[in-house]
């Protein structure tokens, strides 16, 4: 890892930038070879805050997604199945708002698919 390229924290714009963030998040990234990542710098503080936050999202994103190719299926295993198991209360929001939706797919198929609702409030 790089130091920071800046001495005040990109994401506050106050704090001395004492480490680099990943943009986005990469976590968001977990088990992909080679990936090419964006840091910027900043705090410890803006650094290591939201890494619960970046979880929660990777999971909805993960959940939405699931396992279509060898990079979700890698991102669910890697990373956001651990996450649902390991956190009650996400996994409790998750299971309070999923049920059963009918989609009308693109040539007029009618397929039932999972739904649920992301808790951007909380974000």
């Amino acid at each position: 890892m790089q130091p920071p390229k800046s001495d005040i924290c990109v994401i506050c714009g106050v704090r001395p930038a004492e480490t680099v963030d990943h943009v986005p998040p990469k976590g968001f990234f977990k088990g992909a070879m080679n990936a090419q990542l964006r840091t910027v710098p900043a705090c410890w503080k803006c650094n290591n805050g939201a890494s619960s936050d970046d979880e929660d999202v990777r999971f909805f994103i993960s959940a939405q997604i699931g396992k279509q190719n060898s990079a979700s299926k890698q991102l669910w295993e890697a990373g956001a199945h651990k996450t649902i198991l390991r956190k009650a209360k996400l996994r409790e929001a998750f299971v309070a708002t999923a049920g059963e939706v009918t989609v009308v797919e693109s040539d007029g198929a009618h397929t039932t698919k999972i739904a649920f609702r992301v808790p951007v409030s909380t974000y």
